[in-house]
């Protein structure tokens, strides 16, 4: 399944969480990991971004097995993994409404995530409200693993 949104980011990050989580966002950038645009905890994972806020493309995928496509497309591109104990998984940013995010129905468990930063080298201004860099997190069933940056 793909999902596509468009999230009010803001303070350069947006986040997919499971909907029971309830992590410190406060301090999770204390250990960004990533090549500094990730920060991880089990349950949730903060995605950094290449604007300070404003209307920012994501693109959520859900998938069966480990993702095969290249990488070359874009970039940055870093892995890691993600728990899911609720089978909900929330995509929202700081300053924006929990309880109204999007939600993803995914089955109770642990998923390797891959986020992949697209054109975010077209990015002049990083105070600018829109621009055309885009974000795509593909999940799959998956073991706990380590932040690893492929790209």
């Amino acid at each position: 399944m793909q999902y596509e949104y468009t999230i009010i980011t803001d303070h350069y990050q947006f986040y997919v969480e499971d909907e029971e989580c309830s992590a410190d966002t406060s301090t999770i950038w204390d250990t960004s990991q990533g090549g500094g645009l990730l920060a991880v905890n089990s349950c949730l994972i903060s995605i950094g971004t290449v604007r300070y806020g404003g209307e920012t493309r994501v693109i959520v995928q859900v998938l069966d097995r480990r993702p095969i496509d290249a990488v070359d497309e874009f970039d940055h591109v870093v892995e890691t993994s993600i728990e899911v104990p609720s089978g909900r998984l929330v995509v929202w940013s700081p300053e924006n409404e929990f309880s109204t995010a999007p939600r993803i129905s995914v089955r109770p468990g642990i998923y390797g995530v891959r986020v992949c930063y697209g054109n975010t080298n077209a990015v002049a201004d990083t105070n600018a409200t829109s621009g055309d860099d885009y974000y795509k997190v593909v999940l799959w069933p998956a073991e706990k693993q380590p932040v690893r940056v492929l790209k």
